[in-house]
This record gives C-alpha cells, sequence and structure tokens, in this order.
C-alpha cells in the first residue's frame, strides 16, 4: 500500500470531485471516514458546495444532492433488493428517482407548534449535527432527544418566558421536523 491511501482522509480534500472517477477517488480518500461524513463529502462535490455548506445543510437538502448524483452517475432507474430479518424472504422493488425525489419545493426552514400551552419553533437538523451524534455514540433514546433538543429553537409558555420541552412532546417533534426537510 502506498502512504496516500493509507493515511486519514482530510475533510478540505472531500469537497472535490465532479467526474465518475473523481466520486470514485473521492470515495476511495474518504474510506475511513465515517459515513455521514463521505455522504456529505458527495453531496458537497455533487453540488459543488464546499464540505462545510454541504454539512449545514439538513440532511433531507443533503441526500436529494446525493440522490441527484446517484441519477448523473447511474441513471433514473434503482433496482433493489434486501432479505427480510424474520423470514429471509428475499424482496425486490424497482422504481424511478423521479418517484422518490418528487416534485418537491425547497423545505421550509422552521416551523411552529403548540403543544400544552407552550409555543415551540423547530427546524431540520443539518447532516453536520448527525454526524457528530452519531460519532459521540450512546443509545439511540438519548442521541435521539439530544437531536431533537438541538432542532428547537425555542420553547416558551404562554406569556413569553422560556420553558423546557415537554418530555411527552419529543416524538411530535420529531414527526414535524420530518415535514421540514
Amino acid at each position: 500500500k502506498n502512504q496516500a491511501s493509507s493515511r486519514p482522509p482530510d475533510p478540505r480534500d472531500l469537497d472535490r470531485g465532479t467526474t465518475a472517477p473523481e466520486i470514485l477517488a473521492l470515495w476511495e480518500r474518504g474510506r475511513t471516514a465515517t459515513p455521514a461524513l463521505r455522504g456529505t463529502a458527495l453531496a458537497a462535490a455533487a453540488s459543488g458546495e464546499p464540505l462545510g455548506a454541504a454539512g449545514a445543510q439538513p440532511v433531507g437538502a443533503r441526500d436529494r444532492h446525493l440522490l441527484e448524483l446517484r441519477r448523473r452517475l447511474i441513471g433514473e432507474s434503482v433496482e433493489a433488493r434486501a432479505t427480510c430479518p424474520e423470514c429471509a424472504a428475499q424482496i425486490e422493488t424497482r422504481f424511478a428517482l423521479a418517484d422518490l425525489l418528487g416534485e418537491t419545493e425547497e423545505g421550509r426552514a422552521t416551523i411552529d407548534m403548540d403543544i400544552d400551552g407552550l409555543t415551540l419553533v423547530v427546524r431540520a437538523p443539518s447532516a453536520d449535527e448527525v454526524a457528530h451524534l452519531a460519532r459521540t455514540g450512546g443509545e439511540v433514546e438519548s442521541l435521539r432527544e439530544a437531536l431533537i433538543e438541538r432542532c428547537v429553537l425555542s420553547c416558551t409558555d404562554a406569556t413569553g418566558a422560556v420553558a423546557d420541552i415537554p418530555d411527552h412532546a419529543y416524538s411530535r417533534i420529531a414527526a414535524a421536523v420530518e415535514t421540514l426537510d
């Protein structure tokens, strides 16, 4: 092995590449990076944005860039196969990326929610936030709550005073976040 292929990836190297060979080289340079960072690097290459800008985007915007890159390099048709973990049955499907991407507009930046007399302003998580939490490890439920807390820009009561997020509100907030992106 040569030294270039065994060195850890430099994130600054990950925001270049637009052709298929460059994308493959980018993937190789990032093979020791986390899956989230590899995805963000590929999205940056697909969109022409710097790595930091791609990471700051909501996860859905990053994923849209990845799907557009997939469309450009491989084509519109997706063939997928999976094995059911319970019964080992093979499941196959075929669909067009246009069906998955739809004709959606750019996602909304925030959504206002009313929960039990509290007003919350919520935004979608960025790709970098998800990657950061994935690196920290821990219990899935704790990571989910931490991500939701990052997405709540404000939580106030009827008087405008800052309030704590009620424990029972997390699932409703998570559902609202999905509509943003």
